[in-house]
């Protein structure tokens, strides 16, 4: 059986709030399989299930006699979970019964222990938690956080606060009831945020609405009694036979993704409006509705390619260049006028010219595909203005190749009409991006980059901590807690998690839904999210002074080059106690920066090779504002959008540079000098018996109110011990101990929240 990279071997997962929890968990320890290929659970697994009813009926016992126990939000989450697992729950296909037996027979242990350890805090003295919970009604958005009106306990007072909504999500309106069934269960898990997906599913021929479609209020009203908003999809993506009879010419189209039919027929603009039309004024007086996605992981290659939209392309061409002599010296080509330019045929092309005609394509075809959505945004804002909207984007940073970057839409663009910046991130063990490289990046860079262009709140509403599908093998509960906890920190105020589904097959296999102690790590990160949300709301709206130059001609032109780079930068700067952000190059055209970044002092250029002229200009104001601009790696600003060369203006010439041949370490080594003699202000963080910078331990000092606050987590493999370089009075705020700033101890995968009176 392969090894989780990472492992589960000497992780220990923090003391928090008094619970020391140990992740050395055996895998499979407990199966005995026989020489025929019959397996049966051996005595020990047998016998771990027979415990657990009555272990849970002492604990329960316990805190009917001694109700303080009872209330407290890590006491209740731990039997929450335990009492989900009477018995084993299969996870995967026919023949690995066994192996999830023993893994949860393992993991319901191992929770009921870290419950029964919180309650003897408890009875020693430490105060009972009750975490806030949603009261339902309007969510308000500032400074880039949602405000959501909160109760605690059985108190009636609603207080509107700084909330990170949290929970699970499905994707299958045949799936729907996996979670609405739970409703009142959910609030004892900590989980205050579902997301399901309601689509034409729910209506009959004829636009008959089925049950389910009928049913939604009344689910609605359930959420809200409980404390859970609900995020629906609109489901684009479903188009049933009935509805497209008459027009079976709409799913002609070119395939990418979920959308395989033409979104600019007329059929289907009449059935996505229709529907809409229907659906929406069902759940917007709700005051459990959180909002709507407006699709699910969008692609799409066919704009222009159809009689609906090719006049579209041809506007689009006419905008983009003054005459049809400028557009045929560009391509080396001939066309009497625009309307005689074809759409391009799809995969990167090998010539010069032909890539650039490619590339006004590809950019012709996001701005297409993102004004669909804008259209379904404004419908259903005419209905429900105060529902907040989002696109389930893909990732565009931490991949490569003109296969993945050409139907996924930029996701900036986006953000010129949704209320919230969507991402689909995996910060799962092995990491997505590769078994060798960092599983953090995946979400974090991804976040940062969707907060800088409007400073929106984040939404993950696609969180993978689990690989897909995944078998019988533990995930360290550590990681999992700690990339629901981190991701916070990165400006993302909700999350959904992948996937609460009891499917055996396909995506779902061995999810978390199928995992004890990994629905305890990522529900107990939630309670902590909101019991210390002050503080991440502090740490989230402070301003960085560093940002990378997000260039889409250079991920188009350089495809891996500049991803890589820009990542190996981020990565250091990270590991330098620097917040991160981006600045587009359409933020530079018009001089319009975000809240995100309207307080940066550097721009750095990670290989961007290819930058519009426009951008150029935004640019050079940037340095004669007294700005300075780093450049990482050879031929930075060398081309324009169309690979045509252009010579350096003077204004950035004396810009510094860096190879971009380094690893990321020797990045971090040659960038920290670079930026502190131009005035940046850091806080060094060392290896505890010397004065070498540590390495792979994410940190930043805010400054809150008369405190800092210092978030830190290792990446590392091994456990370490760092030096901050301040003094004061530290506290950890996640478990409670004092902590000595000259040794911080820090376990692989743990996060820290320091709290430091200055002295």
């Amino acid at each position: 059986m392969n090894q989780v990279r990472g492992g589960t071997e000497g992780l220990r997962w923090s003391r928090v709030l008094g619970i020391p929890l140990s992740m050395s968990m055996p895998l499979l320890a407990l199966v005995t399989v026989q020489r025929s290929g019959a397996a049966e659970p051996s005595p020990k697994i047998t016998a771990k299930f027979a415990d657990i009813p009555s272990r849970v009926g002492r604990t329960r016992q316990f805190i009917a006699d001694k109700p303080a126990p009872g209330k407290d939000s890590y006491v209740r989450l731990g039997l929450a979970v335990v009492e989900r697992f009477p018995g084993p729950v299969p996870g995967g296909p026919a023949g690995k019964e066994l192996e999830w037996a023993s893994l949860q027979s393992e993991e319901v242990t191992q929770v009921l222990d870290w419950t029964e350890q919180r309650i003897n805090a408890l009875q020693n003295g430490a105060p009972p938690v009750i975490v806030p919970r949603p009261a339902g009604g309007r969510i308000v958005i500032r400074n880039g956080l949602l405000f959501v009106p909160t109760l605690i306990g059985d108190s009636k007072k609603v207080t509107r606060r700084p909330y990170w909504l949290s929970g699970y999500m499905n994707y299958a309106a045949s799936a729907f009831n996996t979670t609405t069934d739970m409703l009142p269960e959910w609030r004892n898990l900590g989980v205050t945020l579902l997301q399901n997906a309601p689509s034409l599913a729910f209506v009959g021929p004829d636009w008959t609405p089925l049950q389910k479609l009928k049913d939604l209020p009344k689910v609605l009203q359930t959420a809200a009694d409980n404390g859970v908003m609900m995020d629906l999809a609109v489901a684009p993506h479903i188009m049933p036979d009935w509805a497209i009879k008459d027009a079976p010419d709409v799913m002609s189209t070119t395939p990418a993704g979920f959308i395989n039919y033409n979104i600019d027929h007329p059929k289907a603009r009449e059935v996505i409006e229709r529907w809409l039309r229907m659906y929406v004024p069902v759940v917007k007086d709700s005051p459990a509705l959180f909002g709507f996605y407006l699709s699910n992981e969008p692609e799409y290659l066919h704009s222009g390619r159809d009689q609906y939209s090719r006049p579209l392309w041809i506007e689009w061409l006419k905008r983009h260049h003054p005459t049809i002599r400028a557009l045929n010296a560009l391509y080396k080509t001939d066309y009497q006028s625009f309307d005689g330019v074809p759409v391009p045929a799809v995969g990167m092309p090998d010539g010069l010219e032909t890539r650039r005609a490619y590339y006004d394509w590809v950019t012709f075809n996001h701005q297409h595909f993102a004004d669909w959505h804008g259209w379904m945004n404004g419908i259903i804002k005419s209905i429900a203005p105060r529902a907040l909207t989002h696109v389930k984007a893909l990732r565009v940073l931490d991949v490569t190749g003109d296969q993945s970057f050409v139907p996924v839409p930029d996701p900036e663009l986006f953000s010129d009409f949704t209320d919230l910046a969507d991402s689909d991130a995996w910060p799962c063990v092995p990491a997505h991006e590769g078994p060798e490289a960092y599983w953090w990046r995946s979400q974090a860079l991804n976040y940062d980059l969707l907060h800088s262009f409007r400073g929106q709140p984040v939404f993950d509403s696609e969180n993978h901590p689990i690989p897909v599908p995944f078998g019988p093998q533990s995930i360290p509960p550590a990681q999992t807690y700690a990339a629901v906890w981190q991701g916070a920190l990165h400006h993302r105020a909700a999350t959904a998690i992948f996937v609460w589904e009891c499917w055996t097959t396909g995506d779902s296999q061995g999810q978390i839904y199928f995992r004890p102690a990994n629905i305890y790590a990522a529900d107990r990160a939630m309670l902590d999210m909101n019991r210390l949300s002050e503080e991440l709301a502090a740490i989230n709206v402070a301003k960085p002074k560093v940002a990378l130059l997000y260039s889409r001609p250079s991920v188009f032109w350089e495809q891996s080059d500049y991803p890589q780079a820009l990542r190996s930068v981020y990565t250091a700067l990270t590991f330098m106690g620097q917040p991160v952000t981006f600045v587009s190059e359409r933020q530079l055209a018009t001089g319009k920066f975000s809240k995100a970044n309207d307080r940066v002092d550097w721009i750095l250029l990670p290989r961007a090779t290819h930058v519009r002229e426009s951008a150029m200009a935004g640019l050079e104001k940037f340095v004669r504002r007294g700005g300075h601009v780093v450049m990482v790696g050879r031929d930075c600003l060398g081309w324009d959008e169309y690979h045509r060369p252009r010579p350096l203006p003077k204004s950035l010439l004396t810009a510094k540079r860096i190879g971009a041949d380094l690893d990321e370490r020797g990045m971090m080594g040659a960038l920290k000098p670079v930026l502190i003699s131009g005035g940046l202000e850091t806080v060094k963080l060392t290896e505890a018996l010397g004065e070498r910078d540590a390495w792979g331990v994410e940190y930043r000092v805010v400054r809150c109110r008369r405190d800092l606050h210092v978030p830190m987590i290792s990446y590392n493999e091994q456990a370490e011990t760092v030096r901050l370089h301040l003094s004061g009075r530290a506290v950890d705020l996640l478990s409670g101990k004092d902590v000595d700033l000259s040794r911080i101890a820090l376990a692989p995968m743990e996060p820290r929240l320091l709290r430091i009176r200055r002295k």
